[in-house]
């Protein structure tokens, strides 16, 4: 079904003036010759909420950037599908010629669909490609699909802030250069997580970054298929990895928090090096990770690591070390941490910070540190750890046996993890469990229904509603 556009004109009939609606189809605006950034932004521009902005077959270079915002959009180029490594034939190549190639502003209300297209890395720096942001934090707002990204430069070919959620599928992402994320996702920007981290994790709906039929296709191991921070979640099915792996940053780094919430399922690994590859890493936050398989290479496990646990790897400067100090945290960033901070966390709700009671909920007190209460476990977001600092445990099972989940040996030695899972912040069924099957895990405490495949952004999208504006105020309306 079309999405409709409904405008009034103008009737003059026996004295009186009429309002006669007239409707019209979403209109496809083809973009003119030479088809750089100038001529698809003039584009974007004259087009409506709805609408589909085209970019014929074409290689061409943008040397600035194209952004969408304000609108419902299709920016859709000459292509064809990517689900298989080497597949899809693409008419409309773009070279990117500037950082943040193509800026988004999504929402529901704005929904964004890019696909089509191909993009080939031309400038070096710690950008993306595609950068999506949202207007709305939690809300369901893009889709890039068909679209592939060959020998990017940049650090990132897509990123995706402000818990905005939505969908990339049949997408190829080819390393041959200096990328080091295929895609990141980063939930509350601004202020290290702390807000992302206080929203309630929703697993098995569409509240999360979905990324499924996809390749990603490096000829080396660099940082890994996609990374997450500050709050974020992922859900990554149906993807083939070569010489690559999922993973996500931890709180123990630079100015951000760790991502929450990982789902891992139906993957197949190959590996063409001569090396052995992690299956993947977490640093932080929940997990699922299941159904994988090792389809070629040497595989070690997806690997499990507190990195404040163990002083060779804390983020000095920024986190401390989570060895038993009652740490707080100083306003106004709240990464700062000492001893004598100003700022604290409530006693149930462990992801409020609060100064004094009234800024807790009822019935709870502003007495928490920044980590736990017992010899600092829990480290604050380690692997395993939810909204509010909730008890998460990791599951895994159906796995090809390399794959499995288990603790990083640590180096230099670190006496709170021991590599076994034994011992220490991070323990084997307490923290994370290697299930036999999903009715396993089921017995040891998961609560989880997977959420549909294909994702149902892969068909019909519900159109927008039609705002019909008001009536002139100078006219009469009988």
């Amino acid at each position: 079904m079309p999405i409709l556009s409904v405008l009034f004109h103008i009737v003059l009939c026996a004295g009186m003036v009429l309002l006669v609606p007239t409707v019209s189809s979403a209109a496809t605006h083809v973009v003119a010759a030479p088809y750089g950034a100038a001529q698809v932004q003039a584009a974007i521009d004259a087009a409506r909420s709805g609408d589909t902005v085209a970019i014929p077959a074409c290689n061409v270079t943008w040397t600035s950037r194209v952004s969408i915002s304000g609108k419902a959009l299709t920016l859709q180029g000459s292509g064809a599908t990517t689900s298989s490594r080497g597949a899809g034939t693409f008419g409309t190549h773009i070279t990117a010629g500037s950082l943040s190639t193509l800026e988004v502003s999504a929402s529901a209300a704005n929904f964004v669909t890019v696909k089509g297209m191909e993009f080939i890395g031309s400038v070096s720096g710690t950008g993306s490609v595609i950068s999506i942001d949202g207007t709305t934090n939690g809300t369901v707002g893009f889709r890039i699909t068909n679209v592939k990204f060959t020998s990017v430069k940049t650090s990132k070919a897509i990123s995706v802030y402000d818990l905005t959620y939505g969908l990339i599928d049949h997408v190829t992402i080819q390393k041959s250069g200096v990328i080091v994320k295929g895609v990141e996702i980063v939930g509350s920007e601004e202020d290290a997580g702390y807000a992302a981290w206080k929203v309630p994790l929703e697993r098995g709906t569409n509240k999360a970054v979905y990324i499924e039929d996809s390749v990603f296709d490096y000829d080396d191991y660099p940082d890994g298929a996609y990374d997450g921070y500050n709050g974020s979640r992922v859900v990554f099915r149906y993807n083939s990895l070569y010489n690559t792996a999922p993973g996500a940053h931890g709180t123990d780094s630079g100015g951000h928090r760790s991502l929450m919430d990982q789902v891992i399922h139906n993957n197949d690994y190959y590996n063409t090096t001569e090396e052995n590859i992690e299956a993947g890493r977490t640093r932080g936050g929940g997990v699922l990770y299941y159904n994988n398989t090792l389809q070629s290479g040497s595989w070690g496990g997806f690997n499990l690591i507190n990195y404040r646990s163990c002083e060779g790897y804390a983020g000095q400067g920024s986190w401390e070390l989570c060895d038993g100090t009652n740490w707080k945290v100083q306003s106004p960033d709240y990464i700062g941490m000492s001893t004598s901070g100003d700022t604290m966390f409530c006693s149930v709700s462990r992801d409020t910070l609060c100064t004094s009671n009234a800024n807790c909920p009822a019935g709870e007190t502003c007495t928490s540190f920044f980590d736990g209460p017992t010899n600092g476990y829990p480290c604050r977001d380690q692997p395993g750890r939810v909204t509010q600092q909730m008890l998460s445990p990791i599951y895994s099972w159906g796995n090809s046996a390399a794959l499995d989940p288990g603790v990083f040996p640590s180096k230099p030695p670190c006496p709170r993890l021991d590599g076994t899972g034994a011992t220490g912040d991070i323990q084997k069924n307490r923290d994370f469990y290697n299930a036999s099957s999903l009715s396993d895990a089921r017995s040891k405490g998961l609560t989880y229904t997977e959420y549909v495949y294909p994702h149902p952004l892969t068909g019909a999208a519900t159109p927008p509603p039609v705002k019909i504006p008001n009536p002139p105020g100078n006219v009469h309306v009988e």
